[in-house]
């Protein structure tokens, strides 16, 4: 069981009698938005044990996951991928490995009908040559993402999702001077595969903060025009229809007049889920924003992007998955070429190493 300790905030209206009422209100409503018991613990970083248990509970609670449902879910959805491979042409059967099975269950909470109509359109998104869920070479991958208009957080959001952010949407031009928009989709996908092989992604899914004042009305309308249907909280890049990934929310930044008149447009054929998950603020009002607040916490976890004081370089973690992957270092490039990193700087925060991927039960990659 979660032990809630009081936090600094608690500690502070206990003894500030001295205080005015109102400075005591501010006081108190800024500790509830970072100690609500629905949430994780103040102290949560995203990297401590403790707080991945607490993800993990909470998640699994959510998907009504529980150890007979795991076994029989995954017995029953194995059977149906069987089943299905004896209907169809041999070049349309679906091949799988047990982690497969798993991110689809765990996206479609574990109804196993609902994870075989997903894992058919993944595997046939995959294994298409045009697609961009098609895979990439892991060193591609890492020379697309160098350019930095896409980065993960060292940390996860206060509901335990992994965070994918977009410091500044400008930033992909220079990309798409080198490489195709379908090649900068696959480097995405890349990406999210990487942080699927956390146990706690799959289960609480993927948040996305989008800096969007570089964001040009050109750049967007390219975006717009990929071929392909797509679901998304994102305005630069997508997550593609078919990729079983667990969406949280999308916090939009300082976007430009063309994004909120799109979005204006395309609102009323949006679900009201998918609404609920787009939070716009400008970077002025971060700091006094309650949304912003509910997602991050202010000392510990706001990346500096916002105001707060996460500070990062992501070419680490660009580097760990080139050595991991390609059996060599990395040499930072682009974007990551002159920054400083987490051991000469000790205000940067360093990464935590990702689990090994697994390719099958009881086998690692």
């Amino acid at each position: 069981h979660t032990q809630w300790a009081p936090g600094p905030g608690r500690a502070m209206l206990c003894c500030a009698s001295g205080r005015s009422r109102e400075a005591r209100v501010d006081a108190r409503k800024a500790d509830e938005l970072n100690e609500d018991p629905g949430m994780l613990s103040r102290s949560f970083t995203g990297t401590l044990k403790g707080d991945m248990q607490h993800v993990l509970q909470r998640a699994r609670s959510e998907l009504h996951e529980t150890p007979e449902t795991f076994h029989t879910a995954m017995a029953d959805l194995r059977a149906s991928v069987e089943a299905h491979n004896e209907t169809v042409p041999e070049d349309r059967r679906v091949v799988a490995t047990d982690a497969d099975l798993l991110r689809c269950l765990r996206v479609r909470k574990w109804d196993v009908d609902r994870a075989l109509d997903l894992l058919v359109v993944w595997d046939h998104h995959r294994s298409d040559p045009s697609s961009m869920l098609s895979p990439i070479d892991t060193a591609v991958a890492v020379d697309v993402l160098s350019y930095g208009f896409l980065e993960v957080l060292p940390v996860r959001d206060n509901d335990g999702c992994a965070v994918l952010i977009v410091p500044d949407a400008s930033r992909m031009e220079a990309a798409m001077a080198k490489y195709d928009l379908t090649t900068i989709a696959r480097a995405e996908v890349w990406c999210m595969d990487q942080l699927a092989r956390e146990e706690a992604t799959q289960v609480a899914g993927v948040s996305v903060i989008e800096q969007l004042q570089g964001l040009s009305l050109g750049l967007q309308m390219r975006i717009m025009a990929m071929p392909g249907v797509m679901r998304t909280t994102r305005f630069v890049g997508s997550v593609p229809a078919g990729y079983p990934m667990r969406l949280g929310t999308s916090l939009i930044v300082d976007a430009p007049c063309h994004v909120t008149a799109l979005y204006s447009t395309a609102r009323p054929f949006l679900s009201a889920k998918l609404r609920s998950r787009l939070l716009w603020v400008r970077s002025s009002d971060v700091p006094h924003d309650d949304q912003v607040a509910r997602r991050f916490h202010r000392q510990r976890t706001l990346p500096a992007l916002l105001g707060g004081p996460l500070r990062y370089n992501f070419g680490e973690w660009l580097q760990a998955r080139y050595r991991e992957h390609v059996g060599r270092e990395w040499v930072p490039a682009n974007a990551y070429s002159a920054l400083p990193t987490s051991a000469s700087d000790t205000s940067l925060t360093a990464y935590p190493d990702l689990p090994p991927l697994i390719t099958h039960a009881g086998g690692r990659k």
